[in-house]
């Protein structure tokens, strides 16, 4: 069976936008391009709880900088690092 994987696109770029805020139906689509496979929602909610990431207050969406570290976790993970060993690497980074 396969599930559909509904999208919004708050800032879309054909419109002059260059979409800032994404919604977690659009994280996961994104992801799951990234990953190679779809990503089920309650695994992109655990790694969300994991990386503390937390919507935008004004807009109750995710920014770019959001998806961008969910998709460097998505590329640990298929480096068979754990998420555990994906937090060491980012705190040694900064």
């Amino acid at each position: 069976m396969t599930e559909a994987i509904q999208t919004e696109v708050v800032n879309p770029p054909e419109k002059g936008g260059s979409a800032p805020f994404f919604t977690t139906g659009e994280l996961r689509w994104r992801l799951a391009k990234t990953r190679g496979k779809r990503l089920p929602y309650r695994t992109l909610k655990y790694w969300i709880d994991q990386l503390g990431m937390t919507p935008d207050p004004k807009t109750g969406l995710y920014t770019a900088e959001d998806l961008g570290l969910l998709r460097r976790l998505v590329l640990a993970l298929k480096r068979k690092m754990t998420i555990r060993q994906f937090m060491h690497s980012i705190a040694q980074d900064i």
